[in-house]
Formats: structure tokens, C-alpha cells, sequence
């Protein structure tokens, strides 16, 4: 039965049955298929409290570090909570006055790899944060943690009293433009077991996975005591032809200036201009149709003039788009194209904007490689979670919001770590030709004449690039079937781990066999 307190007081929000010391949300590691039937009951066993402790997470032996499992190791990670009202005797409050309930996950900012702390010497958070319909990702909050106690959906806060309006003041001060933060729901517990327990019991699923990403990645400078370092570095990497200098007359095999074409383009592959030609399409993608920094830096290119065989000069940018698309893709030139004789001199000007446009078409080219860094990614982070309630308050006044104090520091165990709980097995099926010729494909490819006409070809010729997609005009149907390609993918894989083990002696680490019975 809920005892009604019509005097005002304060309500606390905790961790259930927490110690004084750690008062912040209680995590638990649960591994039951059905995770919350099996907290449910504990919490209405006999002796809950001593069910909970059974279940809390812990610091491996090693480490002092609170570590949680993924869902891929079959573990589930629960926050419990309990609010309960400070005046005399600390009842549990009332739960038709929870408005609404959360948790969020901080993480903890880091300088030089270490935990960042503030003048008051806790941690400096980070939440994980959206502004209107853009995900920001990992944001800090700015030093004094009152924004860090705010209302983590930004529509709900009470903006700045400008005017003294508060319609007024809400439209100078739209929601939009504050940070909202990534919120998972907390539940209370059925009615009839909160008044078994005699508490008010919250829980929730605690967030270790996301596909959740931030909208752009953000460029990672180096720190101004390797600025130099990497600046030698990044000049030492790119080829003669893009720093200053004067003109460079090109060598050839034999001697020879041939016309670049399909046909002779290997004889090519060991010469400087080849080298140069691989480096601005591959790394800098200077040849991509689509991208603007790669157009602006063929312009950089264009303002120098290559001499060629033939007595002529082509815009170098030009050219060596020409180039790339014999010797990178190899394509048939028509007409030939004239191979180089010289490269022209580079000025000091043409040189610092060659390397403007390069710089900017590397790092276009990591944004388009490497998305923007997802919310639980970057591994070895700590974080820490809390919780909050919104508790309504009477004549028709906006809930207040009550927060826990954080939890422990934890990390979140990489999904190649070894968890509590023995991985699922994988049935390989039996070699018995019996059995494996029950076996059907599984799976069905639609594979266009081109490519079909390309694979029935002789093997050796296809390793040579002498494939030809001429054949039978018709689009083809290929099943395959995948337990007997499992199987064979798993022989193929303990040879290959036997062979290699004579030269690194990890067998005992990367294979494990344990006999059993066989059922019968």
C-alpha cells in the first residue's frame, strides 16, 4: 500500500539496494534468453537483494575496470533503479507520479588517452547528442555540469527567461537550436511486485551497441607538436613530379617512347610516371568524374604543360587522366597515346597549390572511406550511465526532473572478447554421400551472361586477365549450397591454420576441439 505524503520533500532517484558509497544505477549481467521474466522474478524472491548482488557487474580479477558484454557474447546488461522520497523513514514514492523515466549513456573525454577531469576533479562527459534532425555524435558538456542536469530532450527544457513570456521566450529561443541526448526508456516494475518489495523499482536495457553514427566525420588534426613531424612526412611521400622543381626529362625501358596502349601497358609498370600516375588515382582519387576536389586538383595539374614524344604538349591534369585510364584500367587508347618525354619545371606557387588540392582530396577521399566514427566504436572508451525520472507536480506545473548520481566507469568488451557464456555451435553437416546428397542450395545467384561466359572459361586463362565474356547470350541461375561450402571452407581453414602454425604457433589459441558424445 502507498503511503501518501501531502508535505513537500525532495525525491531521490538510485540504485537498488546500492551502497551509500556508489549510489548510481545498479548494473546487472543477465544471460537468460528471457532476461526479463528472470529479473523480475529475482527481484520476487524471498531474499531480492541478495538475488541482485548474485547478478552485479564486477571488475574481472585483472582489471579494475567494470567491463559489459555485447549482445553477440548472449549477454544482456540491466540497469535497476529505486525512487524513494527524502523525508523520515525514506518511503518509496509514489509511481503514478512518475511522468517518465530514462537513462543515458556519457562517455568520458580523453586527453593524450587518459580520462579528463575537471577543476572539481570529476570526470568531463561527453553525451552522445543530436541538434534537430542532425546527429552531432560524442558532444561535451561545457565545464560546471549544469547542462550535463538538464533535461536530456531539448523540447522539454525551460529555455532562458528573456522576456518574462514564456511563449515569447520560446520562440527567441527555439528548442532547435540546443542538443538533445540519445535516451533509453527505463520501466517500472508491475504494481503488485513494487508493493511486495516495498520499493519503487525502475529498470532498463543499458545501451552497449548502436549503428548510430554522427552526420560528418570530424577532421583529426595532428597536435602542433607533430605538425612538423607529419609535414616532413607528407613531403617525403609525394613523388617528385608534385613538389618544386626543375623540368625532369623521363626515362623508359630500353629507351623506347612507345605510344601507351592495353597491349603494352606492363612494360610501363616499373617507371617513376607510372608510379605517379597510380599514386594520384588510387590514394588521391584525382581521376573520380564525380568529385569536386578531385576536379579542382586536375585544374592545379592543367596549369603545368607535359611534353610529350611527339613533339606536342598537353594541360598535365588532361593527360594524365588519359593516362590512368591505360595504364590503371586498361582501356584501348585510340589513338595511342603518345607517351612523355620531360615533365615541366614546378614553381614554388604551383607547388603550395598542388599540395592545397592534394590535402584536400586526401582527406575527401578518408571522409568517403572512413564514415564518421559510430557511438560505441572506438574501443577501450569508458563510460558511465545514469538515470532520471520525471516526477509531476500538482497544480498543473511541468514535472520535475530528478537525476541519479553516475554509475561506475565501465568499457564495453570488443565482440571478438571471450564472454561468460559459451558461444553458439555452428552444425557442420556430415561427409557421408548419403547425407550430403539430401543436402538442396540454399541459396540462389542471378549472374548476367557477361559474368556467367567469364567464369566457364579455362581457369588458367582467367588468372592471366585472358578471360572473354563471349559465349552463350542467355543470364543464368546458379544455387549453391551453403552447409557443403561451410564444410569445405572449414577444412580448408584448419589446413591453412596447421600450415601457418609452423611459423607462428598459434594453434592452441585460434583452434579448440572438445570431444563429446554423440547423440543417438
Amino acid at each position: 500500500m502507498v503511503t501518501a505524503h501531502n508535505a513537500p520533500h525532495e525525491t531521490e532517484l538510485r540504485g537498488a539496494w546500492a551502497p551509500e558509497t556508489a549510489p548510481g544505477p545498479v548494473l546487472l549481467q543477465r544471460t537468460e534468453e528471457d532476461f526479463v521474466r528472470a529479473l523480475l522474478a529475482d527481484l520476487d524472491s524471498a531474499d531480492a537483494a541478495a538475488a541482485i548482488a548474485r547478478h552485479r557487474v564486477r571488475p574481472p580479477p585483472d582489471n579494475s575496470r567494470l567491463r559489459l558484454f555485447q549482445p553477440v557474447h548472449r549477454v544482456f546488461t540491466l540497469a535497476v533503479l529505486e525512487a524513494r522520497c527524502q523525508t523520515f523513514g525514506l518511503p518509496r514514492l509514489d509511481p503514478r507520479k512518475i511522468e517518465s523515466a530514462g537513462l543515458v549513456v556519457r562517455r568520458i573525454a580523453e586527453t593524450h588517452g587518459q580520462p579528463e577531469r575537471d577543476a572539481r576533479g570529476g570526470y568531463v562527459l561527453e553525451g552522445w547528442r543530436t541538434l534537430g534532425p542532425q546527429v552531432a555524435g560524442w558532444v561535451r558538456f561545457p565545464a560546471g555540469g549544469v547542462t550535463a542536469d538538464c533535461d536530456p530532450q531539448a523540447e522539454r527544457r525551460c529555455g532562458p527567461r528573456l522576456t518574462g513570456h514564456a511563449g515569447l521566450d520560446r520562440q527567441l529561443w527555439p528548442a532547435a537550436t540546443e542538443y538533445s541526448e540519445a535516451v533509453a526508456s527505463l520501466f517500472p516494475v508491475p504494481p503488485d511486485l513494487a508493493a511486495r518489495c516495498g520499493r519503487t523499482l525502475l529498470f532498463g536495457v543499458v545501451p552497449v551497441t548502436s549503428t548510430a553514427r554522427a552526420g560528418q566525420a570530424a577532421p583529426q588534426p595532428p597536435a602542433p607538436a607533430d605538425a612538423a613531424a607529419w609535414e616532413a612526412a607528407w613531403q617525403e611521400h609525394l613523388p617528385p613530379g608534385l613538389k618544386a622543381g626543375p623540368r625532369r626529362p623521363l626515362s623508359w625501358p630500353a629507351g623506347t617512347l612507345a605510344p601507351f596502349n592495353a597491349d603494352n601497358a606492363a612494360i610501363f609498370q616499373a617507371t617513376d610516371f607510372f608510379k605517379l600516375v597510380q599514386q594520384l588515382g588510387q590514394e588521391f582519387g584525382a581521376f573520380q568524374e564525380d568529385s569536386p576536389e578531385a576536379a579542382a586538383l586536375r585544374r592545379e595539374l592543367d596549369r603545368l604543360a607535359v611534353e610529350l614524344a611527339d613533339g606536342s604538349t598537353r594541360p598535365a591534369g588532361q593527360y594524365l587522366k588519359a593516362a590512368a585510364r591505360v595504364l590503371l584500367e586498361g582501356e584501348t587508347a585510340s589513338p595511342a597515346l603518345p607517351a612523355p618525354r620531360a615533365w615541366p619545371a614546378v614553381s614554388a606557387e604551383t607547388a603550395a597549390a598542388l599540395d592545397r588540392a592534394l590535402k584536400a582530396a586526401v582527406e575527401a577521399a578518408r571522409k568517403a572511406l572512413l564514415a564518421a566514427p559510430g557511438r560505441f566504436d572506438e574501443p577501450g572508451r569508458l563510460y558511465v550511465a545514469r538515470a532520471f525520472i520525471r516526477v509531476r507536480q500538482p497544480g498543473g506545473c511541468p514535472p520535475k526532473l530528478v537525476w541519479s548520481a553516475p554509475g561506475e566507469p565501465f568499457e564495453i568488451a570488443p565482440w571478438h572478447a571471450a564472454g561468460p557464456v559459451a558461444p553458439a555451435p555452428i552444425q557442420l553437416p556430415e561427409l557421408s554421400r548419403e547425407h550430403l546428397r539430401r543436402l538442396k542450395p540454399g541459396v540462389m545467384f542471378s549472374v548476367p551472361r557477361d559474368v556467367f561466359n567469364l567464369l566457364r572459361g579455362r581457369p588458367e586463362d582467367l588468372l592471366q586477365g585472358k578471360g572473354s565474356p563471349a559465349g552463350l547470350q542467355l543470364d543464368w541461375l546458379c544455387g549453391f549450397n551453403i552447409p557443403i561450402i561451410t564444410l569445405c571452407a572449414f577444412i580448408l581453414l584448419s589446413l591453412l591454420l596447421t600450415i601457418l602454425n609452423l611459423i607462428f604457433w598459434w594453434l592452441p589459441f585460434v583452434k579448440i576441439c572438445i570431444p563429446f558424445p554423440r547423440k543417438r
